[in-house]
């Protein structure tokens, strides 16, 4: 899943990048919800994590509001057709997998980022983010998910807007 090379980051197979995840609580909601322990979620350590966070979004700051003056404020996110949380309350939750794949084109095996902050950064596969899109919104409903491959970066908040932003254009 992990590829060698990436627009913003490296990662390798240094193993002193990733932390051990089996006591994190994202697996604890895997585990609550029958999914068992999963393969493909790695965690970036807190150092990688902030040189990542710090790459890509340009600043140091130990937390998820950015200043008012910051980039993010001044750029025109895409809201994407998809309302979650209509689905979800409509018990067709699976739908979303579906719908997120059909907007937003990646490769299954196209690596993404979740922030939950600047200290935490989990890797996992475009394919097992959108089959397990819940267990991640879940453990964090207001993170920042950056799709490499397509240099874009997702916002999926809770309630119900799922935007994106074009990286290239920003």
């Amino acid at each position: 899943m992990v590829n060698q090379a990436g627009i913003f980051f490296m990662i390798n197979s240094d193993k002193n990048k990733f932390n051990d995840m089996s006591n994190h609580p994202l697996i604890e909601i895997f585990k609550e919800n029958d999914k068992g322990i999963p393969e493909e979620l790695f965690i970036l350590d807190q150092k990688y994590s902030m040189m990542f966070w710090q790459k890509l979004f340009g600043v140091s700051e130990e937390r998820r509001c950015f200043p008012q003056n910051h980039w993010l404020n001044f750029v025109s996110w895409k809201s994407l057709e998809l309302d979650w949380v209509s689905d979800y309350n409509q018990g067709v939750s699976k739908e979303v997998c579906k719908k997120l794949r059909s907007l937003v084109a990646l490769k299954s095996n196209s690596e993404v980022y979740f922030f939950k902050d600047p200290y935490e950064v989990i890797l996992t596969s475009w394919n097992f983010f959108t089959e397990n899109w819940l267990e991640f919104l879940e453990y964090d409903d207001e993170s920042y998910i950056f799709c490499e491959d397509i240099n874009k970066l997702l916002l999926i908040s809770p309630i119900s807007d799922i935007r994106v932003l074009d990286l290239r254009t920003k």
